[in-house]
């Protein structure tokens, strides 16, 4: 019998473990009766978003500027789907800890596509915090938001980086 080749033996066992950051969101709460169920996350450019709709990183070119969005608006998607996005001021989503009342340097927005209907709802109080970024990595942190009397969302993430994630100027 041949002894078996190490380097062949330790690409058999890194195929073998998970290695490598796995992408988590827990998100509670509801606004105005819609549930936030993340299935995707994402991070780039200046951007953090969690949608409830099977999505990849390449299906995330609908997301521009929180403010872009506005109730009654064009859909940004030819699904139904509810996201929640935060948009820093900045081009790069950064380490802070961000209080977003009055004029913060984030916003949050909570997007529902119902058919052809745009639902838009901003988080006018609460805070994000982003613990780190790694650059092309993982991005950490947590948020509790409140979105007037509409409701409240909080969560804890670890999400991954996506490059279709840039900011459009």
């Amino acid at each position: 019998m041949r002894p078996f080749p190490t380097a062949l033996m330790a690409l058999a066992l890194t195929s073998l473990c998970a290695c490598g950051a796995q992408s988590t969101a827990d998100i509670t709460g509801t606004v105005a009766g819609h549930k936030m169920n993340a299935t995707a996350y994402f991070w780039g450019g200046p951007y953090l978003v969690f949608t409830d709709h099977e999505d990849e990183c390449l299906d995330m070119a609908w997301v521009k500027r929180g403010p872009t969005y506005e109730n009654g608006g064009p859909v940004p998607t030819d699904y139904d789907m509810t996201a929640l996005l935060f948009t820093f001021e900045a081009t790069d989503v950064v380490s802070t800890n961000t209080n977003l009342e009055g004029d913060a340097p984030v916003d949050a927005r909570l997007l529902v596509v119902e058919g052809d209907t745009l639902t838009v709802f901003k988080a006018r109080t609460g805070t994000l915090v982003v613990d780190s970024v790694e650059e092309e990595g993982m991005a950490l942190g947590n948020f509790d938001i409140g979105f007037q009397d509409d409701g409240q969302l909080s969560g804890d993430f670890e999400i991954e980086w996506c490059n279709n994630l840039k900011a459009k100027y």
